[in-house]
């Protein structure tokens, strides 16, 4: 089911409280959705796959059964969406969107699990010695189906909000 680890599922939890819906159900009507990040405004969006949905399932959850969907940059021409086997149903029901950073980025600013106020995180307080990652939430935007003749499909545009969470892969 694609990339998405059970062990960043606490990470993707911490965005609940501030989560709005990933998009509406019939975004994904088509089964074939292009994602993107940015406006629907005539210009060039940076191109995302969803790499899976994390389902919320065992002792790594607190939210069970709770679909989140986990996108990720598409770095080149090495990846397309068909590469990743998805559940259309499963990800029209996704609660919220995240995107998985890219190994090597900074994080800005994380949820205190204790008030939920955003806090700044310095690189150097972060320990050198462990391999942190980092998701964002995403907020919807909007989509529009597509039918080009020999291909249909849904652009799904999505905005970065700039809250962040990282985990440590076991």
């Amino acid at each position: 089911m694609g990339l998405v680890l059970q062990t960043q599922r606490r990470g993707l939890e911490a965005f609940k409280p501030y989560a709005t819906p990933a998009w509406p159900p019939e975004a994904m009507s088509q089964k074939n959705a292009r994602f993107s990040l940015g406006l629907d405004n005539g210009s060039w969006p940076t191109a995302l796959l969803c790499l899976g949905v994390s389902e919320g399932i065992g002792t790594c959850s607190d939210l069970k059964g709770v679909p989140i969907a986990v996108l990720g940059y598409r770095m080149g021409n090495d990846k397309r969406q068909e590469d990743f086997e998805l559940d259309w149903d499963r990800l029209a029901k996704c609660q919220f969107a995240t995107l998985l950073w890219p190994q090597g980025v900074r994080l800005q600013k994380v949820p205190n699990p204790e008030n939920g106020e955003l806090v700044r995180i310095n690189p150097v307080q972060l320990n050198p010695l462990q391999i942190h990652q980092a998701v964002e939430l995403l907020e919807f935007s909007s989509f529009k189906e597509w039918d080009l003749g020999n291909e249909k499909f849904t652009s799904v545009h999505l905005l970065r909000t700039g809250l962040i969470n990282s985990y440590i892969p076991i």
